[in-house]
C-alpha cells in the first residue's frame, strides 16, 4: 500500500469515482461510486475508511494520521517548483515612491532570508514587476511585427518588381495606427499585449486596400490614362468592393471591440485596435495612396526635376527586378491550375465541414486532457499536503 493509494482511497470516498453511465432520456448521466457524505464528515469518520490489505481489512487510521490541518486553495508552481506569489501595490497617491518602496522590500526580505538561512536552504527570492514584463513582452512583439512588416514588403516586392509602388502600399499602415491611438483613447483602454496582436494582425489587412488602388492606377497608366484621371477611375470602380471588404471585417470585429461574452474585456483592445484602425485606414487611404502614387507618377514624368534622384529610382527597382523578377503572362497562364467545376464544389463543401467538426475533436481532446490535469493536481495537492506539516509554520 503506498501514499498514492491511500490518497485515490479517500478521494474515491469523498469525491466519487465515475463507473458508467446512465442513460435518460436523450442525455447520459454518469454514475460515481462513493461513500455516503453524512458517513465521513468528521475526521474520525474519514479515520474509520475501511482499507483492503491482502485478505485483512484494517481502518484508514492504522496507515496514515488523519487531522484537520489549513493547506493553500492551490499550488502555484513556476519552472516546474513550487513557488509563493507574493503581490502588493502602491496607491496612486504614492506611485512617484514605488521604486523607494520596492528597494525597502528587497531590504527586508533580503535581512530575513540571510536570519532564516538554515531553514531557507534551497530556496530563492525574485521581484517580478508587471510594468517590466509588459515591456519586454511588448519587445518581443516588436520583433514580430517587424517580421511581418518585412514579409509584407518582400511579398509586394515580388509581385511588382519595383520599390515605390510598395511604399505607396505600405502608407496605409501608420494612416492605421492613426485610429488605433484615438481609439484606445476614447474607449479608455491601453496598449497592452492584445493590443499589440491587433497591430500585427492590421498591418496585413489594412494594405489590402492599397493594393487595389496602386494596382489598378498603375495599369491605367500603362495603358496611356493621365495619373489624375487613372486615380480618379481607380478610386469609382474600386471604392465599392474596398467598402465592402472593409466594412465585413469591421463588423465582425466589432462584438470583440465592446467586449462582448464572458472575459470579452481581455480581447477587447484587439478589436478595438483591428476595427477602428482599419476603418480611419480604410478612409485615409481613399485619399492619400492615389493622390501620393499621381504625385510619383507626374514628378518622375518631368525631365527637370531631379534626374539624379530618378536615376537612383530607376537603378534600385532594375536591381530588385533582376532578384525578383515578374513571371510573363504566359508563364502565369501555364501555372493555373485546370480544376473542374465538380472538384471546385467538393472544396467548397469539405472545407465547412472540416472547420465544423475539427473545434468538436479539439473540444472532446481538451476535455480528457482537462480532466486528468485536474486528477494530476489533486494528487500533487494532497502529496503537498502531507509533507506541509514536516514546514516550519513561519515559512507556511
Amino acid at each position: 500500500m503506498t501514499p498514492s493509494d491511500l490518497s485515490d482511497l479517500v478521494r474515491v470516498a469523498t469525491d466519487g469515482r465515475r463507473v458508467g453511465y446512465l442513460p435518460v432520456k436523450d442525455e447520459r448521466m454518469p454514475i460515481l461510486m462513493r461513500y455516503p457524505l453524512d458517513q465521513i464528515s468528521l475526521p474520525e469518520e474519514v479515520a474509520a475508511l475501511p482499507v483492503g490489505i491482502g485478505a485483512k481489512i484494517i481502518p484508514l487510521k492504522a496507515l496514515a494520521g488523519i487531522g484537520v490541518q489549513e493547506v493553500p486553495p492551490s499550488v502555484y508552481r513556476k519552472n516546474e517548483q513550487t513557488s509563493v506569489l507574493l503581490e502588493a501595490r502602491t496607491d496612486k497617491e504614492e506611485e512617484h515612491l514605488k521604486d523607494k518602496k520596492l528597494e525597502e522590500a528587497k531590504t527586508l526580505i533580503g535581512n530575513w532570508k540571510e536570519e532564516n538561512k538554515d531553514r531557507l536552504f534551497g530556496t530563492t527570492v525574485a521581484f517580478e514587476d508587471a510594468a517590466i514584463e509588459l515591456t519586454e513582452a511588448l519587445s518581443q512583439l516588436s520583433v514580430a511585427m517587424s517580421l511581418s512588416l518585412g514579409l509584407i514588403f518582400f511579398t509586394l516586392l515580388l509581385q511588382f518588381g519595383d520599390v515605390v509602388p510598395v511604399l505607396l502600399i505600405l502608407v496605409a499602415i501608420p494612416l492605421g495606427f492613426v485610429g488605433v491611438i484615438g481609439a484606445l483613447y476614447l474607449f479608455g483602454s491601453t496598449l497592452s499585449l492584445n493590443s499589440a496582436l491587433g497591430v500585427i494582425l492590421l498591418n496585413g489587412i489594412a494594405v489590402a486596400n492599397s493594393i487595389l488602388l496602386v494596382d489598378f492606377i498603375r495599369r491605367l497608366v500603362d495603358k496611356g490614362m493621365a495619373p489624375s484621371q487613372a486615380a480618379v477611375e481607380a478610386g469609382r470602380k474600386r471604392l465599392r468592393p474596398i467598402l465592402i471588404t472593409s466594412l465585413t471585417t469591421i463588423l465582425g470585429m466589432l462584438p470583440i471591440a465592446f467586449g462582448a461574452g464572458d472575459g470579452g474585456r481581455i480581447l477587447q483592445p484587439l478589436g478595438i485596435t483591428v476595427s477602428a484602425g482599419l476603418w480611419v485606414s480604410t478612409a485615409l487611404t481613399l485619399f492619400v495612396v492615389p493622390a501620393l502614387q499621381v504625385a510619383y507618377l507626374e514628378w518622375q514624368s518631368r525631365e527637370d526635376s531631379f534626374p539624379w534622384l530618378k536615376d537612383s529610382f530607376g537603378k534600385t527597382s532594375r536591381f530588385f527586378g533582376r532578384l525578383w523578377p515578374r513571371p510573363s503572362t504566359a508563364a502565369a497562364n501555364a501555372m493555373r491550375l485546370n480544376v473542374s467545376p465538380k472538384a471546385l464544389w467538393f472544396v467548397f463543401l469539405f472545407f465547412p465541414a472540416v472547420a465544423i467538426s475539427a473545434p468538436l475533436k479539439f473540444q472532446e481532446a481538451l476535455s480528457a486532457i482537462v480532466e486528468r490535469s485536474t486528477r494530476v493536481n489533486q494528487q500533487s495537492s494532497a502529496l503537498d499536503a502531507t509533507r506541509a506539516s514536516n514546514v516550519p509554520a513561519d515559512l507556511v
